[in-house]
């Protein structure tokens, strides 16, 4: 399956690479907590666990691309709404 362009300029704008080396992933975190909410402890330390290793990875499995395009935020939809505003 090919990957959507969108969803590509979703994730290349929202993960950068800091100078160091190290990544830095810009997660909506209102959006994060309020889906933190709805998971028990356990579940959500998960939830964490595995967007974390999303965000190191070399490469993004589909299953890693997807958690991580639901919890990032979303630039074009953010300029879209400003735009409105």
């Amino acid at each position: 399956m090919r990957l959507d362009q969108s969803h590509v300029s979703k994730l290349r704008a929202a993960i950068a690479q800091n100078p160091d080396g190290n990544r830095h992933v810009d997660l909506d975190i209102p959006h994060l907590t309020s889906s933190l909410r709805r998971l028990n402890l356990w579940e959500g330390g998960l939830l964490i666990d595995t967007l974390m290793r999303a965000a190191q990875a070399k490469r993004l499995s589909k299953e890693q691309r997807v958690l991580l395009a639901l919890f990032v935020h979303n630039q074009d939809r953010e300029a879209q709404d400003g735009d409105r505003n």
